[in-house]
């Protein structure tokens, strides 16, 4: 059974910035996908209007709180 997803469609978020993320991002959620293979969700961003290719996992990103 699939558990509920960390980050929601619509919320900001950040990314942290390491090997896998060399590009500092803030934006929001605008779609969450569960891969079946490696059984974990992938979020998708959305950064000043435009959508950012790259699949995140929960771990590459942080909530960002205004």
């Amino acid at each position: 059974m699939q558990a509920k997803p960390e980050f929601e469609i619509g919320q900001r978020v950040k990314v942290v910035v390491g090997e896998g993320n060399r590009t500092p991002r803030v934006g929001t959620v605008h779609g969450v996908i569960w891969h079946h293979k490696d059984a974990r969700y992938n979020y998708y961003l959305e950064v000043r209007g435009r959508k950012v290719s790259k699949r995140y996992l929960a771990a590459d990103l942080l909530a960002d709180e205004l």
